[in-house]
């Protein structure tokens, strides 16, 4: 009876997840697609209000929705640090909650993505609201002093916001009850038993990053931190999957070593390399968790990673290197460790496919219909 009574929901998300209809086909995010795949069954229809992107910017990580259910509704694109964006930006505001009000009438289930700027106007309105459910992922860093001025606002609004369920990164002291901590969902049971069950490792190891190449992602100290490394007779490849500013310092930096530049991926062709790669290094200075932390750990990749946000939860000595001074020198002296000694490698690696379990769609489909839906 349950069952059939979800079945029968009309879902709502609303975001700023880039989107691109080309030959009246839309594609857009892989990860956000994939979690809307993976929910789908819990609900009778689901609309999708998300920023459409121009076709000459489609990135190779976006891709079709196969869901059925799904339809869209596209907000135009804004953003930029000009004076003359920024008005225009404001200028449109009236038109995304006009667009936002009308679909959330429409809707049981009001799912919103943040923090972003259409994310705001559903957490308003769900303070009048009173018919519909509310439920708002916040995948940033929910402990975070050091926040722009319209995150601070989305989290404050949140923690008055006690009708809406908000999913968050992380457990926190004085957490109140409407905010779960849920982990950020990247795999399937099936996929986790096609992986290969133990890493090979031969005399050298291969490394990894995955993310946006920037400071707040910290590329520029993983760089550094490669090229000041010791004992680079154990370094094999360096796989850098993602897109930035910093790219071609990253290149200019590194014409010495064996580095491979990706750009960006679809999900298929990073668990490629997720497969041949030993170490995943990221020394972001801010974070949420980032999916790649447990999609690597699917299969065997150690993380040497910032203590930053809710990553301390999840990593320890028993499966990965948690660093607490985020410079060059910390996380090249951590690496250098790594490849010289071997003899704890099979240990991490086992202990951190462990990892992997806790974030399979399954766990996160049976927690939305359970904690949120019920």
């Amino acid at each position: 009876m349950q069952r059939n009574l979800q079945e029968s929901i009309k879902l709502l998300i609303v975001s700023d997840t880039a989107m691109w209809q080309v030959n009246g086909i839309t594609r857009a995010f892989e990860p956000v697609v994939r979690e809307i795949e993976q929910i789908d069954s819990l609900f009778q229809s689901i609309e999708w209000i998300g920023f459409k992107y121009p076709i000459n910017t489609l990135r190779s990580n976006a891709r079709l929705c196969s869901s059925n259910k799904l339809s869209y509704r596209f907000l135009p694109r804004t953003g930029g640090k000009s004076f003359a964006k920024k008005v225009i930006q404001i200028g449109l505001q009236p038109y995304y909650i006009f667009i936002i009000i009308k679909s959330i009438l429409k809707a049981d289930v009001i799912h919103s993505r943040g923090p972003s700027t259409p994310a705001i106007w559903c957490i308003l309105f769900s303070f009048f609201d009173r018919k519909r459910k509310y439920w708002h992922k916040y995948a940033g860093d929910w402990s975070s002093k050091k926040m722009p001025l319209s995150y601070r606002l989305q989290k404050m609004l949140l923690k008055w916001s006690k009708r809406t369920c908000v999913t968050i990164n992380g457990s926190w002291p004085q957490q109140k009850k409407h905010l779960l901590s849920f982990e950020n969902p990247c795999l399937t049971n099936e996929e986790l038993e096609a992986i290969p069950a133990k890493k090979v490792i031969n005399d050298k190891l291969n490394v990894l990053f995955v993310g946006r190449l920037t400071p707040e992602k910290g590329f520029d100290v993983f760089v550094d931190s490669i090229r000041i490394l010791k004992n680079t007779q154990y370094l094999g490849e360096i796989n850098i999957v993602g897109i930035g500013p910093l790219e071609g310092f990253g290149k200019s930096s590194l014409i010495n070593w064996d580095v491979r530049f990706h750009g960006l991926l679809d999900r298929t062709s990073l668990n490629k390399i997720y497969e041949r790669s030993h170490l995943i290094v990221l020394p972001s200075q801010n974070e949420g968790f980032p999916k790649v932390i447990a999609e690597a750990a699917a299969y065997g990749c150690i993380p040497v990673i910032s203590n930053v946000s809710s990553l301390s939860q999840y990593i320890n000595k028993s499966n990965g290197i948690l660093i607490e001074s985020i410079n060059n020198i910390t996380f090249s002296e951590n690496i250098d460790r790594l490849l010289v000694d071997h003899s704890k490698f099979d240990g991490l690696s086992t202990n951190i496919r462990k990892l992997a379990l806790m974030f399979t769609y399954e766990k996160f489909r049976a927690r939305i219909q359970n904690e949120i839906l019920c």
